[in-house]
């Protein structure tokens, strides 16, 4: 769970983090799920055509409704459980969630990123934020159902999401982009907020992930790994880059280098 003494100040900070990482919405018909009291659902329906708004507590999405419902006449809200409700395919052009697949089993996410594939039009996006490694919040709750996964296990869950299509080709997602919350990292030291984006392609036959493969045998190996702990300590860190600066930062040198860089600029 997210719970933070300092909350207001992190969401003056991260909400114009995380809406810059979306692709343009104006004009576009978005689903949110765990939407929540609706901390992102207004700043969604100001650009887009319709958002619908999903949460699986009636007095969250009501609480949502009453606030954002007033201001924006483009939103449906439903109570509902992501991993249950349906949408017809092709129905939305963006799909976004902030903090909720992290307290989903592998199983629920793994389905759920196969039906997010099937949701959004070829072409559409998905994002999410998750707390990554290791609890960002300040403030401990009595039960934490969280399940704080490393950047690897979001990758595996979405790389393998498959839509098939009558030609015998199939509906994938590319990745697009994962990164750090700037603010928290300002704020907080705390590199694990990470988003993701997520684009909808055909994906032609026996087509093997050249990233997810990067990954597997050398930013997640255990050599990298030992490394990394060395420099950073065994609470988990994420490279902020993409492929080319993640290859970068699997020599020691270069790494070190780069985090003396990274430290004096922030």
């Amino acid at each position: 769970m997210m719970l933070d003494a300092n909350a207001s100040v992190l969401t003056l900070g991260d909400h114009p983090e995380v809406m810059a990482i979306l692709p343009n919405i104006n004009g576009l018909r978005v689903l949110e799920l765990g939407a929540g009291i609706g901390r992102f659902t207004g700043d969604l329906a100001a650009k887009a055509a319709h958002v619908t708004a999903v949460d699986f507590i009636d007095e969250y999405i009501k609480k949502n409704e009453r606030f954002n419902g007033s201001k924006y006449s483009n939103i449906d809200f439903k109570c509902g459980d992501a991993t249950q409700i349906q949408f017809g395919a092709g129905e939305f052009d963006v799909v976004f969630s902030n903090w909720l697949l992290m307290y989903l089993t592998d199983v629920e996410v793994q389905k759920l990123a196969v039906n997010m594939l099937r949701w959004i039009k070829p072409g559409g996006y998905i994002f999410f934020r998750e707390s990554c490694f290791r609890s960002s919040g300040s403030i401990k709750p009595n039960f934490n159902p969280t399940q704080y996964r490393n950047l690897s296990a979001y990758q595996g869950f979405f790389e393998t999401a498959v839509e098939p299509i009558a030609d015998g080709r199939s509906y994938s997602l590319e990745f697009v982009v994962a990164k750090n919350i700037h603010t928290y990292l300002k704020q907080k030291g705390n590199p694990h907020q990470i988003c993701w984006l997520w684009h909808k392609i055909v994906k032609p036959a026996n087509v093997v992930s050249m990233f997810r493969m990067f990954l597997d045998s050398d930013q997640y190996s255990f050599e990298h790994i030992l490394c990394t702990e060395k420099l950073f300590g065994s609470s988990g860190h994420v490279c902020p880059g993409g492929q080319d600066v993640a290859k970068v930062c699997t020599c020691p040198i270069l790494y070190m280098v780069l985090h003396l860089m990274f430290s004096i600029r922030t």
